[in-house]
């Protein structure tokens, strides 16, 4: 198979700051991956797609790596196996569903598997899924390699001998996100780290009741909401003067506090996850575009029994417009940068050990609840055509948070609905618990 030389792509890469907490945090809080499910009108050329998944770990190099763990400093290292590692597999089961849900909530490793996976279920139709390691990309990440793959697969169809060229200076650190302030942007970023720091003081906790044992088993639990209703969300948010993820807040944190006990007093946090590329110029966000830059925006909600939809949708979206200017989502970013100049003194194994104690304060015990939204926005179906065989339907999946609590992720798919899907381990979080949060959020969003 002709790929791009290994002498134009570096074999080792180093391993910056937020990717070192980032090893210690998912082997010890989830299973690792980020998923988006490509249901086909048709077929694919299981041959080119193989070829194109290959051809796309030398477009972005770091894809093609495994992350080697060293007392002193850690490296990514390109794999010597990957003309003979599958990285694309073929099953015809006969239960599709079964194969895909096993598929969504299998782990990755960063120091064992590879960074990418694609799975090609066949029946009567193909349904694609694409398995990207949180490590090596965030929702947007996951959405832009999967637009590399189908614009790789239909250039082979055009040329069989296409190779892509190398993405070698990809965005990957904090350092140079910083770069990009001036010092007045980044005193702002400082009290921001503040402000949430204070807020988490005065937190209330969601209490997930951890199921007395249950099954390890891993799930993935989804719910569709139909194109009709989609446009009615989106114009109402219109008219209304908020955005759907405003709505899709309301809901989420309304629906956590019918189902989820919680303490009775002070606030309760929901985080949603956002997208750090906003903040870069549009000259540089290519580079940037498989890469794991998302921040989050964590808010503080007093609980209010009696409030209507409409009352809490209009304090989500005014502590959300007033936070506009400071920089949300980058308020962990002086905390990176200043622990990025101490792991440059000290070896990989303190930074290691300093994580790993933070983790372990922050799950003891079932009160460490995690309620995170992720919105990965929509899915064109132009950017992610195949050619001869149309996507009809995309969703995207989250990994399996390991201690106490569900992470969320909504996608707009190809179909012009929403999905929304939790992924989650049975004796970690009662699947009663993840119906009833997916059912209220349902008929929350009754527009």
């Amino acid at each position: 198979m002709m790929h791009a030389s290994e002498n134009s792509i570096p074999q080792r890469f180093r391993v910056p700051i937020q990717e070192q907490i980032g090893i210690c945090a998912l082997r010890r809080l989830g299973t690792g991956g980020i998923q988006l499910v490509l249901r086909m009108s048709g077929r694919v050329d299981f041959d080119r797609l193989s070829r194109a998944v290959r051809l796309t770990v030398d477009a972005e190099p770091i894809l093609g790596c495994r992350f080697r763990l060293h007392w002193f400093r850690p490296t990514w290292e390109r794999r010597a196996d990957l003309d003979t590692i599958r990285l694309c597999q073929l099953v015809e089961p006969s239960n599709p569903d079964e194969a895909v849900n096993d598929f969504l909530v299998a782990a990755v490793d960063p120091t064992v598997d590879p960074l990418v996976r694609v799975l090609v279920v066949r029946g009567q139709t193909d349904t694609v899924c694409v398995k990207l390691s949180h490590m090596a990309g965030d929702g947007t990440g996951l959405k832009e390699y999967c637009r590399l793959l189908a614009r790789t697969y239909r250039s082979l169809e055009q040329d069989p001998g296409y190779v892509p060229e190398p993405n070698v200076n990809g965005w990957r650190t904090v350092d140079r996100l910083w770069s990009r302030f001036s010092w007045r942007e980044r005193l702002t970023m400082v009290r921001g780290m503040r402000r949430v720091l204070r807020e988490r003081r005065k937190s209330g906790r969601w209490l997930f009741p951890v199921p007395a044992g249950g099954s390890p088993r891993r799930s993935c639990l989804m719910r569709r909401i139909s194109k009709e209703r989609t446009i009615a969300m989106r114009r109402f948010a219109e008219e209304n003067g908020v955005s759907v993820n405003d709505l899709m807040m309301t809901a989420f944190f309304r629906s956590l506090s019918a189902v989820v006990p919680h303490s009775p007093e002070g606030t309760l946090p929901v985080a949603t996850a956002m997208d750090l590329r906003q903040y870069l110029p549009l000259s540089v966000r290519k580079e940037a575009a498989i890469c794991n830059l998302a921040g989050g925006l964590r808010l503080g909600l007093p609980l209010r029994p009696q409030a209507s939809f409409a009352d809490d949708l209009q304090l989500i979206s005014e502590t959300i417009k007033g936070l506009k200017g400071s920089f949300v989502g980058l308020e962990h970013l002086p905390f990176l940068v200043l622990f990025s100049m101490v792991a440059k003194l000290v070896p990989f194994a303190v930074i290691q050990a300093i994580t790993n104690r933070m983790i372990s304060k922050l799950t003891r015990g079932r009160t460490a609840g995690v309620a995170l939204l992720t919105n990965i926005g929509a899915v064109s179906r132009r950017s992610l055509s195949f050619g001869h065989v149309e996507v009809r339907e995309a969703y995207g999946t989250t990994g399996i948070v390991k201690v106490p609590g569900l992470a969320m992720i909504l996608s707009t798919g190809i179909y012009e609905g929403a999905v929304l899907s939790i992924a989650f381990q049975e004796n970690v979080l009662d699947p009663e618990v993840v119906a009833g949060v997916l059912q209220r959020m349902d008929e929350e969003l009754h527009f």
